[in-house]
């Protein structure tokens, strides 16, 4: 139905649920199911109406008094929201932390610094903020077992801005060990815990963090020196007293404990220098099943025009593909119109460098309806590998940050990818692609 909508209402308790007929039914329409999401700790109310707009949900409601994240979906009948949005807000910035094969280090935050990051920790910015410069961390190090993996560790910087940052790019040094990480800003008070390291169970979710405030840096899979950058006057805007937080994956392969950390620098400019606010873009395989014993690909096209309802009005500033081992490579191309096939970004490399890539000038989506991604993978395995956050699993994520006043989010999130075609010998999987947009609450 073109134009549905419901209520999207932050609530109190965890957890995402249908509240009934609680909608006002549209003209022509019948009411539906109005969705809830978690209330998010440190926003404020707004007078914005909170939508989804979908082919599904049907109803309308203003809500003077809720923090306003408003919704768009697509391809979403017969499905369940609440896996996808999981799904989707753990996209928004790559590797989740939930991992039942997980083996933990020491919690002992202490001991010789094997690089990338202080015990003490240093701030950098003299000012406050508004005015430019660089604020920088050192996190204190963290002791992992020798064959140990660590996927529920979190971090936290208050970086004590008094101003508005404009951050025009986001630098990580690590030490060894360091596989990925999640970077957010989030409003002071959002997670209750004080600066450093923290078992991130009980306090901490990647849902929470994108949505209470924004996606700000992802770690290349085990690169661990690493830059994002926007080019001139593109910026990601956070707001005063903002805290970043982390979570974190850490893998020691080798045959000795090691103590690793890893060390934050953002980059400011004048407001005054200001000419693009960004806003983040994902969208993810998940539902991976990479056939033994051979090559494949696994491909979705997501078409942003008919979540949006209108044709593409946004450009792409920044693009990082994220994917394990197994993978050989990734291709981001623009879907559907005039420019359909037309490549955004296109990685053959093995993990362990930078994979992301500055978009300059930025690519503006026009005459596209959407995009299309893929990842290639050569298993030669005798097993089927699943998607999942240990080595031994893979994942075919990417982000990107956009112009959009939107926060684009989806992918291939349900049901099973399924053979559509082979291509010299590989094995091409698509899959349905549903996209959500986002408007954030901050």
């Amino acid at each position: 139905m073109v134009g549905s909508t419901s209520t999207l209402v932050p609530r109190a308790s965890p957890g995402i649920r249908a509240r009934g007929s609680a909608g006002v039914a549209l003209p022509g329409t019948s009411t539906r199911p109005v969705w809830e999401l978690p209330s998010l700790p440190g926003t404020a109310g707004g007078s914005e109406i909170a939508t989804i707009q979908s082919d599904f949900f049907v109803g309308s409601a203003r809500a003077e008094d809720v923090p306003t994240v408003a919704v768009r979906g697509s391809r979403m009948r017969g499905m369940r929201l609440a896996p996808l949005l999981v799904s989707v807000c753990l996209a928004l910035a790559g590797c989740a932390g939930d991992d039942d094969g997980e083996t933990d280090g020491s919690d002992d935050q202490s001991g010789e610094d094997d690089g990338g990051g202080a015990d003490d920790g240093a701030d950098g910015g003299d000012d406050g903020g508004g005015g430019g410069g660089e604020f920088e961390h050192d996190f204190p190090g963290i002791d992992v077992a020798s064959g140990a993996e660590v996927t529920r560790m979190c971090l936290s910087w208050t970086v004590g801005n008094e101003e508005t940052l404009f951050v025009n790019s986001v630098t990580m040094n690590a030490g060894p060990g360091w596989h990925h990480s999640n970077w957010f800003y989030v409003p002071a008070g959002t997670f209750p815990v004080d600066d450093g390291a923290w078992e991130c169970a009980g306090e901490f979710d990647q849902i929470t963090a994108a949505l209470a405030g924004g996606v700000l840096f992802a770690q290349s899979t085990q690169a661990t020196d690493e830059t994002q950058s926007f080019g001139q006057g593109a910026v990601l805007e956070l707001p005063p007293g903002t805290v970043v937080v982390s979570q974190i994956h850490l893998v020691n392969a080798s045959d000795s404990d090691i103590n690793t950390g890893v060390s934050m620098k953002l980059s400011t400019v004048p407001e005054e220098d200001v000419q693009i606010r960004l806003r983040p873009l994902s969208f993810d395989f998940h539902q991976l099943a990479i056939p033994p014993q051979r090559r494949s690909r696994f491909e979705a096209s997501c078409d942003m025009e008919k979540t949006f309802g209108a044709p593409l009005d946004m450009s792409l500033y920044y693009v990082l593909p994220h994917y394990h081992s197994f993978a050989e490579g990734m291709n981001v191309e623009f879907y559907g119109g005039d420019r359909d096939g037309e490549t955004i970004h296109e990685v053959v490399q093995e993990i362990g460098e930078p994979l992301g890539k500055t978009l300059t000038p930025a690519l503006d989506m026009a005459g596209s309806q959407g995009i299309r991604f893929s990842c290639s993978y050569d298993n030669g395995t005798d097993r089927t590998i699943g998607y999942g956050n240990s080595g031994v699993d893979e994942m075919c994520i990417f982000l990107a940050f956009t112009d959009s006043d939107l926060s684009w989010a989806g992918g291939v999130v349900t049901g099973e990818a399924t053979l559509d075609r082979t291509e010299d010998g590989v094995e091409v999987y698509t899959g349905g692609c549903n996209v959500l947009a986002i408007r954030p609450s901050n």
